[in-house]
């Protein structure tokens, strides 16, 4: 962002989603960065799409044969061996005081099978703060249609109608777009 040889970025996107850890300081430098970026994506799902809207100014397709966007929403999953290690003779022990008997209280609620605490603290305001920042960052996009904001996938044409993407191209396209956009934030700055 800050070499002078360089007018702008193609971030390639290929992706079905990942860790919400890491989309802070994507959001972050997109708020401050200083040319532009064009988004080239073939899968842009989940946490990947949350970062290429965090970063970029256009959002391209790279085809419309493959290219995936969407699976807006939330999950948290996680591997139980309790049983298999207390078969191996492991036993476990957990202590909280008083003083923190809410401390772990919707993880310990959710490996005894009752989740409605862990989604209605972490997992219900994540996917509202997602939707949130997608309705944000493509407002034209059509929320009013099914799946849209909970969790389906669409092809580039359809992304395109929906308002998710800008246009859908390729490198050459994401090239010459890059170029469009640097002239743009020149003449405006």
């Amino acid at each position: 962002d800050n070499h002078p040889n360089v007018i702008g970025t193609i971030l390639k996107i290929d992706g079905p989603g990942g860790s919400v850890s890491s989309i802070g300081p994507l959001v972050e430098f997109g708020k401050n960065k200083k040319k532009p970026i064009v988004g080239l994506y073939d899968q842009a799902c989940s946490a990947h799409l949350w970062a290429m809207l965090a970063l970029c100014d256009h959002v391209m397709a790279d085809n419309n044969i493959s290219s995936q966007i969407g699976s807006i929403g939330v999950v948290l999953s996680w591997v139980d061996n309790k049983k298999y290690l207390e078969d191996l003779g492991y036993e476990f022990h957990e202590v909280y005081p008083e003083e923190s008997k809410h401390k772990n209280e919707a993880a310990r609620l959710a490996m005894e099978g009752k989740y409605d605490l862990i989604k209605q603290e972490m997992l219900s305001p994540m996917a509202i703060k997602f939707q949130n920042f997608v309705k944000s960052k493509r407002p034209n996009l059509k929320t009013n249609v099914t799946g849209v904001l909970t969790g389906k996938t669409f092809g580039a044409d359809e992304a395109l109608n929906l308002g998710f993407i800008d246009s859908i191209g390729s490198m050459k396209s994401a090239r010459e777009m890059i170029t469009i956009l640097s002239e743009l934030n020149t003449i405006n700055n």
